[in-house]
């Protein structure tokens, strides 16, 4: 499902630099 893949980017850029604007 690309929500769940959608989702799961969301969170994982959050998780990878919560501070950098990448």
């Amino acid at each position: 499902n690309p929500l769940i893949t959608w989702v799961w980017n969301s969170i994982h850029q959050i998780e990878v630099s919560p501070i950098s604007p990448q």
